[in-house]
């Protein structure tokens, strides 16, 4: 959001702090400490952009001027001018705002980040499916099937990834490569990564993982991950969610009529079944 506004208002951005220490997830677990610093801290992940002013004239910018919220500007309460700040914060409507704009979002974040990451994920092939499996101790035990309606973060199976990856590869009848990016060990995806052809991506970081899933032709995911359904809008490909979480909560609404939604084994929606006839491996 502030990215568009600066552009739209050609206004220039303060310095971003990408780098921010957070204990929790290593006081929650399930985070190996190797991958803290890129995963989490995201230090080292992206460059200045071409419009943002450096860190210490933020600072002082920051200290000496007045602070007006987006809120303001939008319900037209307050104008804005030279001599303010504009604060943008939180994830406010999700993805309403974005929505039909992914091009251009994407394009900014790729001119961000460091061409290390971009040579990274240049290695990975387009014809693949991804898959995001959380099991980070900030995400649940679900104790029953409604868990996964009532309540937000809740571990989905592995046992789900690993059919709806046979479902897809006997739809199209081919072994069709799947990168895996989770915050489990190798222990917890065993069901998943024993399978011929999927590899576990790592190392890498957070946006060269988020970067890989964007370009995969399918995504398979936990509907309740922010970070795959910034995959999701992105790539804008067919997307499998377990049942009882779509992306609806993320005001997410897909291109050309691109399947995004709950996915059972069982009883496959005819939208997705129509999507993936149009897909090539």
């Amino acid at each position: 959001r502030c990215m568009r506004f600066a552009q739209k208002h050609n206004l220039p951005t303060l310095s971003f702090h990408w780098v921010q220490p957070r204990v929790g997830p290593l006081i929650r677990g399930g985070i190996d400490i190797k991958s803290y610093k890129r995963q989490i801290l995201l230090l080292g992940l992206f460059d200045r952009a071409e419009n943002e002013i450096p860190p210490i004239r933020s600072a002082y910018l920051r200290s000496k001027l007045s602070h007006i919220s987006e809120y303001q500007i939008d319900q037209n309460l307050v104008d804005f001018s030279n001599d303010s700040i504009i604060e943008f914060n939180g994830d406010r409507d999700r993805f309403g705002p974005l929505n039909g704009r992914n091009d251009e979002v994407f394009e900014h974040l790729l001119s961000i980040t460091k061409k290390k990451w971009l040579d990274l994920v240049a290695t990975y092939s387009e014809d693949a499916i991804g898959i995001n499996v959380r099991l980070g101790n900030d995400f649940v035990v679900s104790s029953s099937p409604d868990d996964f309606r009532n309540k937000n973060f809740v571990k989905v199976p592995v046992s789900w990834y690993v059919d709806a990856l046979k479902f897809l590869r006997k739809f199209y009848n081919a072994d069709i490569p799947a990168y895996v990016v989770s915050d489990g060990t190798y222990e917890q995806l065993a069901p998943l990564l024993r399978m011929n052809n999927v590899f576990f991506v790592r190392p890498g970081c957070a946006i060269s993982d988020l970067l890989i899933l964007s370009k995969c032709k399918i995504l398979i995911r936990n509907g309740a991950s922010s970070f795959s359904a910034w995959a999701s809008y992105f790539g804008q490909m067919p997307t499998l969610n377990h049942p009882g979480k779509s992306m609806s909560e993320f005001n997410f609404v897909s291109e050309n009529d691109v399947f995004s939604g709950e996915f059972c084994v069982d009883q496959p929606s005819d939208k997705l079944l129509s999507n993936l006839y149009n897909i090539n491996f």
